[in-house]
């Protein structure tokens, strides 16, 4: 086995990806509420309802001759789309900071950035692949990641995308992740889910206190590296 933090996701950069790693079958975690999603975090369900009722109504006055009226409307529903889209641009809610906040996570590993991951990993941060607990400070885990991320596991190309995320109270949380890497020294593309559990310190500072790798492609649950 791999003892280290970041085992997994080194394993997971030198397995070739699946042919179809289209879809893992890894469940996505809840949604938010409704208001919260359309209005501030994906707005383009309630921006295209308000474009087609607006352009409705600005056909309407116009067929009818009416086109001051439809003139307003047009104002009127370019307004509304304007406004929806600044709210949700500059309202940051906070499932959305702990998906970038797990993102920069997931790219300071890929790049060996030790302390900036050891800045958000709590001190009793543990670590789980597929289903499988890995037993390993986290002075050994930043050891192990520094070691092969920047030497023999270093990767060519890296991203990373927010698959779901959701707050499950006032101090913890959870953000799912999906992963690609390409290693300098195979040149496969490799994919993976990994789930980041979160909770707030004593200082009221979000911190990684579990890193659960849901799926890598080319592994199964119950195996061995």
């Amino acid at each position: 086995m791999i003892p280290a933090a970041f085992g997994a996701f080194v394993v997971s950069a030198v397995l070739p990806a699946q042919v179809n790693p289209a879809d893992p079958g890894v469940p996505r975690l809840a949604d938010p509420p409704a208001l919260e999603r359309y209005l501030l975090e994906s707005p383009w369900v309630p921006t295209c309802i308000i474009l087609a009722l607006g352009a409705l109504v600005i056909v309407t006055f116009w067929q009818r001759g009416r086109q001051g009226a439809s003139l307003i409307a047009a104002g009127v529903t370019a307004l509304l789309i304007t406004a929806l889209q600044v709210s949700a641009h500059l309202v940051v809610t906070q499932r959305e900071e702990l998906g970038q906040m797990g993102a920069r996570l997931i790219a300071a590993a890929a790049t060996a950035d030790t302390d900036t991951v050891g800045a958000m990993l709590a001190d009793n941060v543990s670590i789980t692949v597929l289903g499988a607990p890995y037993r390993s400070t986290k002075a050994d885990m930043l050891l192990t990641l520094k070691r092969d991320m920047a030497g023999r596991f270093k990767l060519r190309e890296y991203s990373s995308s927010v698959r779901s995320w959701t707050l499950d109270g006032a101090s913890t949380a959870r953000t799912q992740h999906a992963v690609k890497v390409v290693p300098e020294f195979t040149g496969f593309p490799n994919s993976s889910i990994w789930m980041l559990h979160w909770r707030k310190d004593t200082q009221n500072q979000w911190r990684v206190v579990q890193i659960e790798a849901q799926q890598i492609d080319g592994v199964s649950p119950g195996s061995r590296f």
